[in-house]
């Protein structure tokens, strides 16, 4: 059909990213999390009463090892928001970062003035190939709505991509990953965006680089927590 494409998650024709269907099914999966509760530390839905789920209870009985007092996610890592984080990042499809940010502008609005969105840095290899960093599209489509950005943080060095690593490697990898940038200037209250988050590991790491620069207080906002 002239004037039209196919919806890069279903295939049916659409006349913006997505056909009417998929863009339905991705807010209510949105409205589902808005209205359930999540860890506070890894943005998972929680079944019982306590703030804090299962694994992360295990892993921060030693609070000094946590940098970040909590953080959210727009979706869980599953079915149809797990196709379109998967799109977003593999299949070049860019426009997506839009469609998320303008999720996580609803989720940010009454921290605008207070906090500077902080992207965090993608895998080198894979954002020289698609030409883009994930992240930093999404921060960059937030700027556009007014929120206050900075970049502030690079990969240290080139490494595996996290994905494809254990979670004892993630976590051990992710200690020698990042660097402040030379010359950041570190504003008081951040909120480091990201596309996926697993073991937590990634954005500790950034807070905690963060803290150490003069950051008082580091939170996280990511597409889908796994």
């Amino acid at each position: 059909m002239l004037g039209q494409a196919l919806c890069p998650i279903c295939g049916c024709f659409e006349t913006g990213i997505l056909c009417e269907e998929c863009a339905a099914e991705l807010r209510e999966a949105f409205e589902q999390r808005r209205k359930g509760r999540q860890c506070r530390y890894c943005g998972l839905p929680l079944i019982s009463e306590k703030e804090v789920c299962c694994d992360c209870r295990a892993e921060t009985e030693c609070a000094e090892n946590l940098y970040f007092p909590e953080g959210e996610a727009l979706f869980a890592y599953q079915k149809t928001p797990k196709e379109a984080v998967r799109i977003f990042k593999f299949k070049n499809e860019r426009s997506f970062g839009r469609f998320f940010a303008s999720l996580a502008a609803f989720v940010l609005e009454n921290r605008r003035d207070s906090f500077v969105l902080v992207p965090v840095p993608g895998n080198r290899s894979n954002v020289r190939k698609r030409g883009w960093d994930p992240a930093a599209v999404i921060v960059d489509a937030l700027k556009e709505k007014g929120f206050r950005t900075a970049v502030l943080l690079e990969r240290k060095r080139r490494s595996a991509a996290l994905k494809r690593l254990s979670r004892e490697e993630r976590l051990r990898l992710a200690a020698d990953c990042y660097r402040l940038r030379a010359g950041a200037a570190v504003p008081r209250r951040i909120i480091l965006i990201d596309d996926v988050r697993t073991t937590g590991s990634t954005v500790n790491r950034c807070a905690r680089l963060l803290r150490e620069a003069g950051a008082e207080e580091v939170r996280f906002l990511v597409v889908a927590a796994a």
